[in-house]
Formats: C-alpha cells, sequence, structure tokens
C-alpha cells in the first residue's frame, strides 16, 4: 500500500456476522508528483485532466522533460496519438517545446513556468 502512497487497509467486526474493511483511496496522495512542484496553473487544472494527461505531466516533472517517445511508451499509445496528447497540454499552456525546430532531436517537452 505504500507503494500507491495510501494508508494500511483498516479491518474491524462490527459483530460476529461482518467484516468492516475500509480502504482510503485518495487520488490526489496516488500522484507520484510533489504538489509542491506543481505551478499553480497545474494545480487548478489537475483533477481536469484524462489520465493519460496526468500521466504524461508526472513524467515530464519527474524527469525535468520528455521526448514524443518516451510520453508513447508511458501513456502505451502511438507517437501520432502522444502528439496530439502533448499539443493538447501545449494548448492549454501546461507544457511547452523546447526544441528549434519541429524535428529537433535534442528538444524536450517541459513544463511550462508561470
Amino acid at each position: 500500500m505504500n507503494d500507491y502512497n495510501l494508508k494500511d487497509p483498516e479491518y474491524s467486526e462490527p459483530d460476529m456476522n461482518s467484516v468492516l474493511l475500509v480502504l482510503e483511496n485518495d487520488i490526489e496522495k496516488r500522484s507520484n508528483v510533489n504538489c509542491t512542484l506543481l505551478n499553480d496553473t497545474l494545480k487548478n487544472i489537475w483533477n481536469k485532466l484524462t489520465y493519460p494527461e496526468q500521466k504524461a505531466l508526472e513524467f515530464i516533472i519527474n524527469n525535468n522533460g520528455a521526448t514524443r517517445e518516451e510520453i508513447s511508451n508511458i501513456i502505451g499509445r502511438s507517437k501520432t496519438t502522444a502528439v496530439t496528447l502533448l499539443n493538447r497540454l501545449i494548448e492549454k499552456k501546461l507544457i511547452i517545446w523546447t526544441g528549434t525546430t519541429k524535428n529537433d532531436a535534442y528538444g524536450k517537452y517541459v513544463i511550462k513556468n508561470n
């Protein structure tokens, strides 16, 4: 449970015929992104993002940038789908492309500063 940033389950026996199991499930706590690293724009929009968008942003934050190929692998989709997702994040003003051209081999997608 600690690997997923969750508390251990709580068991109790309210009566002799049943067991009560309580599992805490807080999606914000399960995120691998340290909230102190998020800029204000990201904090405000995080819960409105799709799961693949969140996974892409987590990777970009934790690795100080990412390529289309890396994002493609992280979300388990084609490079074309990854580019579409990354373009949506650019439109939402969450990330920027650091390359000098569209096909710059040294370019990465990074978190946009406020």
